[in-house]
């Protein structure tokens, strides 16, 4: 190897990662689900009360 190689030998490559997103914890999906359907619950008791 000398001087005769050419540009390939000084190329450096680079990687980018893409950006993580951040993703919610599971436990986080687990109190949004358990208050949405304690809400609906409660809106269909409410329902069938006046109904």
């Amino acid at each position: 190897m000398g001087a005769e190689g050419g540009f390939e030998e000084w190329a450096v490559q680079t990687v980018k990662k893409p950006p993580t997103q951040k993703v919610p914890e599971p436990a986080t999906l687990a109190g949004l689900g358990l208050v949405a359907g304690t809400m609906m619950i409660a809106r269909r008791r409410k329902a069938n009360r006046t109904a």
